[in-house]
């Protein structure tokens, strides 16, 4: 009887996750309620539980920052709210629904396993016919652009990476698998922050983390003699078929960061969040600053930042193991670079995944710090 109390569980949370996903993947609003309803469906057929007293004392700050935004700025900016609930709910539903650390590994793993085949599926069916003019991601979802997709896939797999990490696997294969498919989906789009970030992801697995001697004694050797003798065609292809041949600037994002900077001209607009106004982000970006941190700032101002990166720094001093830290920091580094270029998170729906790897990494590893 648990045992089939716990596969329920764990294919629940499959299917709640990956609504998440496409919910917010395609920004259809039916999906959301779907996501919604099924989680309240998740709720009641759950066992009762007793509540993550640490969890929820994060959550209730996070949650007075946030109203205390909300009755600031209301009277200005009525989509505020909608924004606020988004993320309020993404959160508590990793506080009235957390899992052991085992299950939700198993249930993060198969539903960014799932996500990535969907996609590369996908993305064999369209083709490249159009390549690199028009993406096959970009005909996935209507409107959307395909780096969306390349950055979301890029967050999951930064949530798996931590999640393993966390649970100390040693060796997963599915680590390596789902490693692969990032790279491959980045692969497929015009762009480079979402390859480069998942190169990151490779470079510090092979760097940092233990794998087989095989690997190093055969693989290596071939990666290596291979790089030299195409270096020519590596380069070709990277200029031709991503952005990585024309550097790491791009006119439009550098401009957006400068011209929001430049409204903020007062300890008001500090607190609380500039505006877009007369800037590029309106004018030509059609609102979207493609960058997840503005966008915090924008629509919570400098408290709520200040929330979420005191509390990424706790998640990192509660790791014991100097090599582990490396790791974490290492990673995180990843994730804001790809979210610096894209509002993947702060505040969306998509908050569920970082605050996962902030709640599950305070949980478990202050307990090994405390109890070694």
């Amino acid at each position: 009887m648990k045992l089939v109390i716990r596969n329920n569980i764990i294919l629940f949370n499959i299917v709640y996750q990956l609504l998440l996903i496409f919910a917010f993947a395609s920004s259809n609003q039916y999906l959301y309620a779907i996501t919604f309803l099924f989680f309240i469906f998740i709720i009641i057929l759950k066992p009762s539980q007793t509540f993550d007293r640490d969890s929820f004392n994060i959550f209730f700050i996070y949650c007075f920052i946030i109203f205390g935004m909300i009755c600031v700025k209301i009277k200005d900016d009525l989509l505020i709210i909608p924004k606020a609930f988004l993320t309020i709910f993404a959160f508590y539903s990793i506080v009235v629904n957390k899992l052991e650390i085992d299950i939700h590994y198993k249930v993060s793993y198969w539903s960014l396993i799932t996500f990535q085949v969907i996609i590369l599926l996908l993305v064999l069916y369209y083709g490249f016919g159009e390549f690199p003019q028009v993406s096959p991601l970009e005909k996935i979802f209507e409107g959307k652009s395909g780096n969306g997709i390349t950055s979301y896939t890029v967050v999951l797999q930064i949530h798996l990476y931590f999640l393993h990490l966390i649970k100390k696997e040693k060796n997963d294969i599915i680590l390596y698998i789902t490693l692969f498919f990032t790279l491959l989906i980045s692969l497929s789009t015009w762009g480079r922050g979402s390859l480069i970030s998942s190169i990151g992801m490779i470079a510090i697995t092979l760097t940092l983390y233990r794998i087989s001697k095989f690997f190093y004694i055969l693989i290596i050797p071939i990666l290596i003699y291979f790089g030299i003798n195409e270096i020519d065609a590596i380069s070709d292809f990277l200029n031709r078929y991503t952005k990585l041949g024309r550097g790491l600037d791009d006119y439009n994002r550098i401009e957006a960061l400068i011209q929001y900077l430049s409204k903020i001209e007062d300890l008001n607009a500090f607190i609380f969040g500039g505006d877009y106004n007369g800037t590029i982000i309106e004018r030509g970006l059609s609102g979207n600053p493609h960058n997840s941190f503005i966008r915090a700032h924008h629509n919570f101002g400098i408290i709520y930042i200040i929330f979420i990166l005191i509390y990424t720094f706790i998640s990192i001093y509660y790791v014991k193991e100097l090599k582990k830290r490396i790791l974490f920091c290492a990673l995180y580094l990843i994730l804001y670079f790809r979210i610096w270029t894209e509002p993947v998170l702060f505040p969306t729906i998509f908050d569920y995944f970082y605050f996962c790897i902030i709640i599950y990494t305070i949980n478990n590893e202050r307990r090994r710090k405390l109890n070694p």
